[in-house]
């Protein structure tokens, strides 16, 4: 009896791990996908790089840092070197295992909804939170995770958003990228000041070319 119990425990555990390798195969792919062309290196490089220097600009070592969503540890490399405590969030799984197939146990990982964050008030002093808010297409919902990321940091917090210009959108219209949405810079920045930051600065990341944003935000 043990031994068929153990059997079937061993192919059980078996089944997991192969579904895992799968699946961690799977977002390989997708992160692949993201930087095989040049110009996705160029941008993400530019975008990288405006990020870096601006929790350069805030940080204080060993910070608690909330990595939301963890865009499969993109970021994590940069927060733990500085060195800072490094939480990674996402709602997908498969990519926070793809956060730990990377690095290891140097950021805890952490699944859940962006709308409801299972942490306590200030329980963080940044968030880094990159390629989120233009999945949203109504002002209440973007609001609505601002003033969620305004409630569980004490200090900072860095974001991106896609602002309305013509030219990137009619780059958009032409490939298609309509489920991205881009929001006048008024708006957004109307939407920021509602949820209760200051914004301490901002960049463009390719002007003229490509709508992203990045957006350094305190809180007063």
């Amino acid at each position: 009896m043990k031994q068929a119990i153990g059997k079937r425990d061993g192919n059980y555990y078996t089944s997991i791990m192969d579904e895992l390798h799968e699946k961690l195969a799977g977002v390989q792919e997708q992160e692949r996908l993201r930087t095989h062309k040049i110009d996705q290196r160029l941008f993400r490089y530019l975008e990288f790089r405006i990020i870096e220097k601006f929790v350069d600009k805030v940080y204080q070592v060993n910070d608690n840092v909330l990595n939301i969503p963890a865009e499969f540890g993109r970021f994590t490399g940069m927060l733990v070197d500085l060195p800072m405590n490094v939480f990674s969030s996402d709602i997908a799984v498969d990519r926070l295992w793809r956060v730990r197939q990377k690095f290891g146990h140097m950021s805890q990982l952490i699944a859940n909804d962006i709308i409801r964050l299972p942490f306590k008030n200030n329980a963080f002093h940044g968030i880094v939170s990159a390629n989120l808010l233009h999945n949203y297409k109504r002002a209440e919902e973007r609001r609505a995770i601002l003033q969620e990321l305004a409630r569980v940091t004490e200090d900072w917090v860095v974001i991106t958003i896609y602002l309305e210009t013509s030219i990137p959108r009619l780059a958009w219209t032409i490939k298609n990228h309509r489920k991205e949405t881009m929001v006048g810079e008024d708006q957004i920045e109307s939407e920021i000041t509602q949820a209760g930051f200051l914004i301490e600065d901002s960049k463009k990341v390719l002007p003229a070319l490509h709508p992203q944003a990045v957006y350094l935000l305190r809180i007063p």
